[in-house]
C-alpha cells in the first residue's frame, strides 16, 4: 500500500510537471493491462515455476472436494432454483434505480426464501409425511450454503487450471508480459525515487 500511494503521488506530480511523459507512461500501463487481460486472470498470479508434486496434490485435493460436493450442490441448486428464477421478474416489476438494484434483489430473496422452504416442506409432507417435511426444511439452508461453496470452489479451480494451461502452452506471451511488467516496475520505482528526493530537498530547504 505505501508503494501504491507513493506511485499515485508520483503520477500526479509527473502529470503536472511533464504531461508528455505522463501520457507515455499511461499508454504503457494500458498496453500492459490489455496484454494481461488477453493472457487471463492476471499474469502476476502465475508462479515462476509449477512443481509437479504440488500441482498433482492440488488437482487431487480440489477434484476430490468437487466430486464429493457435487451431488449436494446439485440438490441445493434445484431446491433453491425457484428463488433464483423469481428474483428477476419481481425486481423488474418494481423498476428500481441502478443504485438500489442490489438492495431490492436482497429484499426479494429474503421474502422468497421462507416461502420456498415452506413450499418444499409442504410438498414433502404431502408425499412422505411429517418426518420428511421436517428433514426437507432442516437441510435446505445447509444445502444452499454447500451449493454456494461448491460454485465458488469450482470457479477458482477452473481459473487456476486455465491459468496453468496458459502458462504452460503460452510461454512466449508469459515471458513478454513479465518483461513488460518488469520495465513498468523499474519506471514506477524511478518515479517514486524522484518524488522522495524532491520531498527531501523541500523539507531540507524549509529546515
Amino acid at each position: 500500500m505505501p508503494r501504491l500511494q507513493l506511485f499515485a503521488r508520483g503520477a500526479a506530480w509527473l502529470r503536472a510537471e511533464s504531461p508528455e511523459e505522463y501520457r507515455e507512461l499511461a499508454a504503457r500501463v494500458r498496453a500492459y493491462e490489455r496484454a494481461a487481460a488477453a493472457f487471463g486472470p492476471g499474469d502476476g498470479a502465475v508462479p515462476p515455476t509449477y512443481q509437479v508434486g504440488a500441482t498433482l496434490r492440488y488437482l487431487i485435493k480440489e477434484g476430490t472436494l468437487l466430486l464429493l460436493g457435487l451431488p449436494f450442490a446439485v440438490v441445493g441448486i434445484l431446491m433453491w432454483l425457484p428463488v433464483y428464477l423469481g428474483i428477476r421478474p419481481l425486481v423488474k416489476r418494481v423498476r428500481p434505480t441502478y443504485e438500489a438494484l442490489s438492495t431490492y434483489k436482497l429484499s426479494v430473496a429474503a421474502f422468497l426464501s421462507p416461502l420456498n422452504i415452506l413450499a418444499w416442506a409442504l410438498l414433502a409432507l404431502r408425499m412422505k409425511g411429517w418426518l420428511w417435511a421436517v428433514v426437507a426444511a432442516s437441510v435446505m439452508v445447509p444445502l444452499e450454503l454447500i451449493s454456494i461453496w461448491w460454485h465458488d470452489r469450482w470457479a477458482k479451480a477452473r481459473e487456476d487450471v486455465g491459468l496453468f494451461l496458459r502458462a504452460v502452452f503460452q510461454k512466449d506471451r508469459r515471458a513478454h508480459l513479465s518483461a513488460m511488467r518488469g520495465k513498468l516496475v523499474e519506471e514506477l520505482d524511478e518515479l517514486g525515487a524522484v518524488l522522495l528526493r524532491l520531498n527531501y530537498q523541500k523539507e531540507d530547504g524549509q529546515g
